[in-house]
């Protein structure tokens, strides 16, 4: 036993170390990052910081003319409040910090869901691994800081979940305080995050937590001031005249991307649901039932793909995630590579459903409407969000992740994983 508890122990202090290793070597060899971030930086990303902070009135003004279609608070935030932003090295030198301290909230938040320290550690070192999310970190992109306030949101949310609903004190109000502004921080780079806002008020509303919906919404409503503002400056939500933003997200994409949408929660869920259909093994009627529901979705898929309504797949030459480009790279004809993904992925978003199913169904409900507004959709949107969602319990689970039995087996199977994947992409392999 003492034998298999110090295995358990430096696999999880390897997995550690490994992540490090890969993202300060990463850091270091940057420029052959697979990350697009690169182009981004050098397009606009630094020019927009120090356009900024010449003339902040200007730069509003024209942001439609900026290149970027994110909201325009990080530029703010780094023009104004980054003291490091004066050269590119020692701002890049900053968001590699911020990407670190992204994982160091990755860890606080597991703590406070009771992980033992050095499981927290291990699997929050595993963001270390994920090219995306450290090709963004290197190239100090907006989404680098949108994931910092995001995890500090899913921190404060958690302290927030724990709290019973009989009695407000300062401290409350106070934790409630930074959520809101944290959330909203989020959403004022990436608007794409107003899905975890909406999932704040819809969890208190289904907890019937009316006493802090009082202290929520209208704290929510002063933080959407700056919104109304810039909208009622531009004459729209986005001025993006020029940058084709209205043609790009649409809600008439969202029926598009869903297959593609679960073949991310595939990509990044199938170790946990792996585990945990053979740890209930000897209950049949589970593995039955789950092979049942991909066959119908499989079905469902190939009669699509059969009447041509899938044929955008075979295009999706612009994003499109990993199982697309596989099924490129091994002239998959006939989509059976994705399709199977897809498959797999739905069946782990109806496990979910089955297991919490309010809960769930408000998680992925928002994701497939805000994030398959997109017409081309990558999987750099979704790294590390699934993964952060299910290690914290916001998309929840019966199967306890981090019970000794399963950890290690998990930690193991992701470093495995995730280290292959990020060699893949470093080496463009695929």
């Amino acid at each position: 036993m003492n034998k298999l508890l110090r295995n358990d122990f430096y696999i999880k202090i390897i997995v550690i170390l490994v992540g490090l290793s890969l993202y300060f070597i990463g850091f270091y060899f940057k420029e052959f990052s697979p990350s697009g971030s690169q182009s981004d930086f050098k397009a606009f990303v630094f020019r927009n910081i120090h356009y900024f902070r010449d003339d902040f009135i200007s730069s509003i003004k024209n942001y439609g003319e900026m290149g970027d279609a994110n909201f325009p608070f990080f530029y703010i935030f780094h023009a104004y409040l980054n003291p490091f932003s004066y050269s590119q090295d020692t701002y890049l030198f900053s968001t590699f910090s911020i990407g670190l301290l992204t994982v160091f909230f990755f860890f606080l938040s597991l703590k406070n869901l009771n992980f033992q320290q050095i499981d927290a550690l291990s699997l929050s070192s595993l963001l270390l691994y994920l090219p995306w999310f450290s090709g963004r970190a290197f190239w100090g992109t907006a989404s680098n800081l949108a994931w910092f306030f995001f995890l500090i949101s899913i921190f404060l949310f958690l302290k927030f979940k724990q709290f019973t609903f009989y009695d407000i004190n300062l401290r409350k109000i106070k934790t409630i305080f930074l959520l809101c502004l944290f959330s909203a921080a989020t959403l004022y780079i990436k608007p794409i995050f107003i899905f975890f806002v909406l999932f704040v008020i819809f969890f208190n509303l289904i907890k019937k937590k009316f006493i802090y919906l009082k202290i929520i919404i209208p704290l929510y409503v002063i933080f959407s001031i700056p919104g109304f503002l810039l909208i009622f400056f531009w004459g729209g939500i986005y001025n993006h005249s020029s940058s084709m933003v209205k043609e790009y997200h649409n809600y008439k994409n969202i029926l598009y991307n869903i297959p593609i949408i679960f073949s991310y929660f595939f990509f990044y869920l199938w170790p946990v649901f792996l585990l945990k259909l053979f740890s209930n093994i000897k209950k049949k009627n589970n593995i039955i039932n789950f092979f049942k529901i991909f066959i119908i979705y499989f079905i469902f898929l190939i009669i699509l793909n059969f009447f041509g309504y899938l044929d955008y797949i075979k295009e999706y030459t612009y994003g499109g995630g990993a199982f697309i480009k596989l099924g490129y790279y091994l002239k998959d004809e006939y989509n059976i590579i994705f399709l199977s993904s897809s498959s797999f992925g739905f069946c782990i978003v109806i496990n979910y459903l089955r297991e919490k199913f309010i809960n769930n169904l408000m998680v992925i409900l928002l994701i497939l409407i805000f994030f398959g507004l997109p017409k081309f959709l990558f999987q750099d949107y979704f790294e590390p969000l699934i993964f952060i969602l299910v290690f914290t319990k916001i998309l929840n689970s019966n199967f306890n992740i981090n019970s000794k039995k399963n950890f290690s087996k998990l930690i193991l199977i992701y470093g495995l994983f995730f280290f292959l994947y990020n060699q893949i992409l470093f080496f463009k392999l695929i």
